[in-house]
């Protein structure tokens, strides 16, 4: 007998943060260097097998400014997209760890779409 997981379905339990997401990312838009365009652009690199560049550039970012959200976030979604789980687990809490702005409320819908959260 299979047992069922109690508690609010999983999409239910995701609607805080998608609220929160729409409301944060609202005044910013999704201009370069927004959350909603770095995601895109990890996705984009993804699907035209330009991830491996697309990293790169997003790990010398990191590696001149240890505390650029934006790299971190471009970097865990990237990982998240190419099956890195531990590696995307692990950028995305450290986001998320760090000021309550709008990246860390795209690293909670990270690690929330694998259950992470």
């Amino acid at each position: 007998m299979e047992r069922r997981p109690s508690g609010p379905p999983v999409a239910l339990s995701l609607l805080p943060l998608v609220i929160a997401a729409a409301l944060v990312a609202a005044p910013f838009g999704s201009g370069p260097g927004e959350p909603p365009a770095i995601v895109r652009e990890a996705r984009l690199a993804v699907e035209g097998d330009s991830a491996p560049r697309v990293g790169a550039r997003w790990s010398a970012r990191l590696a001149r400014d240890s505390t650029d959200s934006a790299a971190l976030l471009g970097l865990a979604t990237l990982a998240r997209l190419t099956y890195d789980y531990p590696l995307a687990e692990r950028l995305y809490r450290r986001l998320a760890a760090g000021p309550a702005d709008r990246f860390a409320v795209y690293a909670r819908l990270g690690l929330a779409s694998r259950g992470w959260w």
